[in-house]
């Protein structure tokens, strides 16, 4: 009897139906990695889609956690920002209002000026009344002081 041998093993054997299994085998064998390896190559795949994914993921994550600390970040100089106008705005009205209360007080000053100065106006005025009275007087007694005199020395 011949024998068979497999060209792939070495598998040897005179049965024929024997032989044209193990050759089935084989192929379905061979059948079976390409499946198994379609299926690595598609693990690998799938597993380096979802790293990509996963990096991209990672990625965008701190895309985003970097622009959500640039907004706090410009939150906080726009509150700052805010805070610094409404002090000068602050300022600005008490020093709006520290104004109106100097001219105020300058207004009361110059009609404190005017009312004293009409006063001291008065004051002079009736002091030259009274010197020009007392100036009168003080004539009108020379006056008779002279005539006496003169009557006196006409009598002696």
């Amino acid at each position: 009897m011949d024998q068979n041998a497999c060209a792939e093993c070495g598998y040897t054997t005179a049965d024929l139906n024997e032989f044209n299994k193990h050759v089935e085998w084989h192929e379905d064998l061979r059948e079976g990695e390409e499946i198994f390896e379609t299926n690595e190559e598609e693990k690998l795949l799938t597993e380096i889609k979802e790293e990509e994914e996963e990096e991209f993921l990672v990625k965008k994550k701190k895309r985003r956690q970097k622009f959500e600390n640039l907004n706090e970040k410009n939150l906080t100089e726009l509150e700052e920002k805010e805070q610094k106008m409404e002090e000068s705005d602050n300022l600005v009205n008490n020093s709006n209002k520290m104004l109106g209360h100097l001219a105020d007080l300058g207004r009361f000053l110059n009609e404190a000026v005017a009312a004293t100065n009409k006063n001291t106006n008065n004051l002079i005025i009736k002091e030259e009344e009274n010197v020009e009275n007392n100036l009168n007087i003080f004539c009108n007694n020379n006056d008779n002081n002279n005539c006496f005199l003169q009557e006196e020395q006409t009598k002696k």
